[in-house]
């Protein structure tokens, strides 16, 4: 899915709960700052993005 990024914040959109949970499973490290629900059925996952 896309990552969208601004300045150190970017959201993942993931297309399942099951999308999700392996995404942030796979990130762990991550600083995540929350979740929001579209009205499409995607879990969108705001998180903090270190500086690369």
């Amino acid at each position: 899915m896309i990552n969208e990024i601004a300045g150190n914040v970017a959201v993942r959109a993931c297309s399942s709960d099951e999308h999700m949970n392996q995404w942030l499973v796979e990130n762990g490290d991550v600083e995540v700052l929350d979740f929001k629900f579209s009205g499409v059925g995607q879990v969108l996952v705001v998180y903090r993005k270190e500086d690369a």
